[in-house]
């Protein structure tokens, strides 16, 4: 009896043991799914989207030098000085209200954003105007003061990822990069990812990937991050034929170089387009498929777990007893003889 019932708790013990290890497999192949899936949707948004939306924006913003320099050429065509001299006023802050060739632009760009993004989120996908690292032209309502132009720092001071901001200014205005981003809107304290953003500092597009894989690929990261294109009016020259560069590589202060930047977000680009939304609805959903199962399988095999083990205790704890009897027994039985 003893024996049987020995072999019973052993027979449980391994019963257990396979059910706990089954459990780390489940919970391995689920991790490995859901890492997939994130790679999907990063490879989604970084690889595929981005490339589009930066060939989109590239093209709206190269559109908007072009009407910017007909419009100069129309209203400007035998006034080259005067409007260079009113640029040279405007950036200097002068022309704080009143500016011709800076209301001309402001008409050029009012309510363009890429794709028609519209409501709260146009802040993030429209035109940026710059000369001498100096915004003039920014119709953003999030970001709006009383100076119709502002100076670098000024723009620093309102970014929430300030060295960050400063990065991306000095790729546009100084590096002639026609990349780059920068995060503007403010990140919840209670974010998991709030010290990540606050301090990020790069402006390379495969660290943001990074940063997004980070954090299990939740796309909350990315709401406040702008994808910034940008073309010059002209890629060597200003507008009135002042060398931003000379040919011994020397940068000039003199030119009045202008540049348009298209920003963008990628969340509000996908949410736009019911294709990429879907397709990233799709990958979310089967990361929520992925977790309620591996949830329900790791419920349902710790409670056989438990059910084992109170019957592997109630085993053992009845060959104690079985052992008790039998050595209770046995000495009766010898002071009976």
């Amino acid at each position: 009896m003893k024996r049987l019932l020995s072999f019973f708790v052993l027979i449980l013990f391994i019963i257990i043991y396979f059910q706990w290890n089954s459990i780390e497999n489940k919970k391995e192949t689920y991790n490995n799914n859901v890492k997939r899936i994130n790679q999907e949707k990063a490879s989604l948004i970084f690889d595929e989207v981005l490339k589009i939306k930066i060939s989109e924006a590239d093209k709206l913003s190269a559109d908007t030098k072009m009407k910017i320099i007909t419009s100069f050429d129309s209203e400007y065509a035998d006034k080259k000085d005067e409007l260079e001299q009113e640029l040279t006023r405007a950036i200097s802050g002068k022309y704080n209200d009143v500016s011709p060739a800076l209301d001309l632009i402001g008409k050029l760009v009012e309510g363009v954003t890429l794709n028609n993004i519209q409501g709260n989120a146009a802040d993030n996908n429209d035109l940026i105007i710059w000369a001498k690292g100096t915004i003039i032209t920014d119709l953003s309502l999030n970001c709006a003061t009383g100076s119709r132009v502002r100076s670098i720092e000024a723009e620093k001071a309102q970014q929430f990822a300030k060295n960050l901001a400063y990065n991306a200014m000095a790729d546009i205005t100084k590096r002639g990069k026609p990349f780059t981003l920068w995060h503007f809107l403010p990140v919840r304290k209670d974010s998991p990812w709030y010290s990540d953003v606050l301090n990020y500092t790069s402006t390379d597009i495969r660290d943001l990937k990074e940063l997004y894989l980070k954090y299990n690929a939740d796309e909350r990261i990315l709401e406040g991050f702008e994808m910034l294109v940008s073309n010059r009016i002209y890629e060597h020259t200003d507008y009135f034929d002042n060398r931003v560069i000379t040919p011994s590589g020397i940068l000039q202060n003199n030119h009045l170089q202008l540049v348009v930047t298209s920003g963008f977000n990628l969340i509000d680009q996908i949410n736009a387009v019911p294709e990429y939304k879907e397709r990233l609805r799709v990958l979310n959903e089967s990361i929520t498929i992925e977790e309620v199962t591996y949830l329900k399988y790791e419920r349902d095999h710790y409670m056989q777990i438990f059910i084992y083990g109170i019957l592997m205790i109630l085993l053992f704890l009845h060959v104690n007893v079985y052992m008790e009897n039998k050595g209770k027994n046995n000495t009766n039985t010898g002071k009976s003889r």
